[in-house]
């Protein structure tokens, strides 16, 4: 009720609407939010309440209430990614008032390790972890001989996407505050590669700030791997690389990983 969370039991038809039993005047753990006063006809805002949940499983959950086909989704082999690779990973979300699907997987993707994307031959959506390669896999090679059509290969820099520091707001108080409200969590957290800060590199402070708000204080441990990783994903300067491949080479689809080399079969630097 306005910026108020309430927790109740059950409901009771009655002329007009429906009574709420069962009444706790306080918001479910991990969050807090303020008693206030209320009048007769104020409104009642129904939430969606995320606790301790994979992030796979409301990933589903909001792809479902989408209404996106079950067909399309295989979350046993989102399962299998998740087992293996983010193992006890969960978040915990409050979402007091409607917010679109895309807004709220566009939040939680990038602060769980993710990526999803739609695999339009095999008319499913993919996932996987934010991850090296297993140990015993070997990625096909790429070279402009055999592979990359003439004239096609561009290497594109993205100076605006390095960062060399991270800093985790993690531990939401009052979810009915705006997510970007740095004095509305409970922790920080920072991490930085000091030699990319030094003078001896170009001695400027890049940084990336998360608002976590899909991550309660009790997952410290989790958001220190976060940051690790996105940390060591962003450092240097991320390029976009684009090529067209020879029809032979159509085996290679969307989240597969390649090695681009030279003739003699070492990576190329792509400068």
């Amino acid at each position: 009720i306005g910026s108020e969370l309430i927790q109740y039991t059950g409901t009771q038809p009655i002329e007009g609407g429906v009574r709420l039993t069962g009444v706790t005047r306080a918001a479910p753990a991990p969050y807090e939010t303020e008693r206030k006063s209320h009048k007769a006809g104020d409104s009642v805002q129904a939430c969606l309440f995320y606790e301790n949940a994979r992030p796979i499983d409301v990933v589903y959950d909001l792809l479902r209430r989408a209404d996106v086909p079950a067909e399309f989704l295989p979350l046993a082999e989102w399962e299998q990614e998740y087992l293996t690779w983010l193992p006890g990973l969960t978040v915990t979300r409050l979402i007091h008032e409607p917010e679109g699907v895309r807004d709220l997987l566009e939040e939680l993707i990038p602060q769980t390790l993710s990526s999803y994307w739609w695999d339009e031959r095999a008319q499913k959506v993919r996932y996987r972890a934010v991850r090296p390669l297993e140990p015993e896999a070997t990625p096909p090679q790429l070279n402009d001989t055999s592979h990359i059509i003439a004239d096609t290969l561009d290497v594109a820099d993205e100076p605006d996407e390095q960062y060399n520091e991270v800093h985790i707001w993690y531990g939401q108080l009052d979810p009915t505050e705006s997510a970007d409200k740095t004095d509305n969590y409970r922790n920080v957290l920072v991490l930085a590669d000091l030699d990319s800060q030094s003078a001896l590199a170009d001695a400027r402070k890049r940084i990336l700030t998360i608002h976590a708000n899909w991550h309660p204080a009790s997952n410290a441990g989790r958001v220190m791997q976060i940051g690790r990783r996105t940390l060591a994903t962003r450092v240097q300067v991320p390029r976009v690389v684009t090529l067209e491949l020879d029809a032979k080479d159509s085996g290679l689809w969307t989240g597969d990983i390649a090695d681009l080399v030279d003739e003699q079969g070492d990576r190329l630097l792509l400068e």
